[in-house]
């Protein structure tokens, strides 16, 4: 995770990556109905959720997954 921190970070103003543990995070896993671990999900500045991936990922796909929706 911090790989892509440094990567995107400067793409984004207050770009944050979180990793939420289920045993420790359950606030955050109720406020955004993870029912499945891995989720990314990204979140506007508002901390509203604008995509979500679901699932395991190599670092490529997670990176893939980022760049398409810098793009929006």
């Amino acid at each position: 995770m911090n790989r892509a921190k440094k990567k995107y970070e400067s793409k984004l103003r207050g770009f944050e990556i979180l990793n939420i543990r289920t045993e420790k995070g359950e606030k955050k896993i109720e406020e955004y109905g993870i029912s499945y671990t891995p989720t990314f999900l990204i979140l506007d500045k508002n901390d509203k959720e604008i995509s979500r991936y679901v699932g395991e990922a190599k670092e490529e796909i997670f990176f893939k997954f980022i760049e398409e929706k810098l793009k929006n």
